[in-house]
């Protein structure tokens, strides 16, 4: 077989088993899209739940404005 009948090897840079079919690489960049946001809501989510430890650590009201939240939460 030719690299004619294989698009996606004819490229030397692009590794192999990589396609370079125009749906398929948008497919692709749109799943690393959505991988990548909800990487981000996660970071977000992981710096929330340290900012509301910290706060109950340093005896403060959690945000939510519940201060038996904080003394329940010590055990």
């Amino acid at each position: 077989m030719t690299s004619d009948e294989h698009p996606e090897r004819q490229d030397a840079s692009v590794g192999e088993g990589v396609s370079t079919e125009p749906d398929e690489v948008r497919a692709a960049m749109e799943h690393t899209r959505e991988a990548l946001e909800a990487a981000a809501a996660e970071l977000e989510r992981a710096k929330r739940l340290l900012r509301e430890t910290a706060s109950l650590a340093d005896g403060e009201t959690p945000p939510n404005g519940d201060p038996s939240a904080a003394a329940s939460g010590s055990s």
